[in-house]
């Protein structure tokens, strides 16, 4: 048997229209304790181009799958990052306790202080792999 924290996945998704129709379906036609929606998306794809998603999934803490997941954006993207979009889900049966969010502000710094949009959302999800998901949506 695998130890909780040894295990994480990660997916990229780099196709427009890929991206779109992931933030439909996994983000905006689900309700979240703190919401993003539709026009979330919408607002920032009029201002810049989708670039990539980036979805980590594992058994740490939310701030450890937002941190593997802004790696990725490190890897992928050789552009300015003018906008990220966090959806971050947990499953109900694992309850999110405020301390996993604490090292959220040394992740987001980077990007803050390049002038980076950030939006964020949370919701709790039984449909989730692992414990806990964090995807990036991000812009360029």
């Amino acid at each position: 048997m695998k130890e909780k924290n040894e295990e994480n996945q990660v997916a990229i998704i780099t196709k427009e229209w890929e991206i779109t129709k992931d933030y439909i379906f996994e983000v905006a036609m689900k309700h979240g304790l703190i919401n993003l929606d539709w026009h979330d998306f919408e607002n920032f794809a009029y201002k810049y181009k989708p670039l990539l998603a980036i979805k980590a999934d594992g058994y740490g803490t939310m701030s450890d799958q937002v941190s593997i997941a802004l790696k990725g954006i490190n890897l992928q993207a050789d552009v300015k990052v003018s906008a990220v979009i966090i959806s971050m889900a947990f499953k109900p049966s694992s309850p999110m306790a405020i301390d996993e969010m604490k090292g959220m502000n040394a992740n987001l710094d980077e990007l803050t202080n390049q002038g980076t949009d950030i939006l964020w959302g949370l919701r709790e999800a039984d449909g989730i792999p692992y414990e806990r998901s964090a995807t990036l949506y991000v812009f360029a």
